[in-house]
């Protein structure tokens, strides 16, 4: 008996604390649903009236087509440019000997301790004269480099462990360098590629907010988290079109946490223990 109100009493612990991690996602869903005028009444119950209305609202007025599209580049974008350059400068120093290799890592670990507030002004400055601010290439470049630390970490990680014997054997069978790493080596490291898109997505694309908020002024050009916010300065009261839109950008995460939530659990511990 005493057994079994254990396992009911666990049961129950982890119920109220799956509803209370889950509440702000129910609560803003209801809140989509919601006309301004019940959401300050009842902000917290179940919606008077079901505005479902206000999702095709939210997508006509708040433009979510151009912001939704701008967002998926700047993450595309940098999700492809982080894990070329971060996997082959990974390799580089984790299965080539020469004398700079420990440096250069150390000098790239650099990235992760500069606060990102501290050179912003230089960013600034450095992309209006390159001719990138306000442009894809710009942003992406620009996010970019605030990955390649942390990716470059996981990657080098991952190659370290792995047999030197692997690159003999092909060496031995004809293999050059290049064809060992793409047709050997990389398929070796899946999982951290894996774990790098996650990081990528989740902390330097499609969530940042900081850069994107400073170095983009023009409007065709933001992401979806930037135009929020001056979409709450327009229509900051009319919070069922607001919580609509929170709603759709928040789906994409979402999503990936449904479908890739043990890959994103590995990749928070990988993170985690980097730092």
């Amino acid at each position: 008996m005493k057994k079994k109100g254990r396992k009911i009493i666990l049961w129950l612990s982890m119920v109220m604390i799956s509803f209370l991690f889950l509440y702000p996602l129910l609560w803003m869903v209801l809140t989509s649903l919601k006309t301004k005028e019940d959401v300050m009444i009842n902000p917290f119950g179940l919606p008077v009236e079901w505005m479902f209305s206000n999702y095709a609202d939210a997508f006509t007025t708040f433009d979510f087509p151009r912001f939704f599209l701008n967002s998926v580049v700047y993450t595309a974008g940098t999700i492809l440019l982080t894990i070329f350059c971060a996997i082959m400068f990974a390799y580089a120093v984790a299965r080539m000997r020469f004398k700079l290799s420990s440096f250069m890592v150390n000098l790239l670990q650099v990235g992760m301790i500069v606060p990102v507030f501290v050179i912003v002004l230089s960013l600034f400055s450095l992309m209006g004269d390159l001719g990138v601010r306000n442009t894809y290439q710009g942003m992406i470049m620009l996010y970019t480099a605030s990955a390649l630390p942390i990716s470059v970490i996981i990657f080098t990680g991952y190659f370290r462990s792995l047999p030197f014997e692997l690159e003999e054997a092909a060496y031995m069978d004809g293999c050059g360098v290049f064809r060992t790493f793409f047709k050997i080596m990389v398929p070796m490291v899946a999982p951290a590629v894996t774990t790098v898109v996650i990081v990528v997505f989740m902390n330097y694309s499609w969530n940042e907010f900081s850069l994107a908020y400073l170095l983009i002024d023009s409007q065709n050009m933001r992401s979806l988290p930037i135009s929020l916010n001056y979409f709450t300065s327009l229509r900051g009261t009319d919070w069922g079109l607001l919580g609509a839109t929170m709603v759709m950008i928040s789906a994409p995460a979402v999503l990936l946490n449904i479908v890739c939530g043990e890959k994103i659990e590995d990749a928070l511990t990988a993170t985690s223990a980097l730092k």
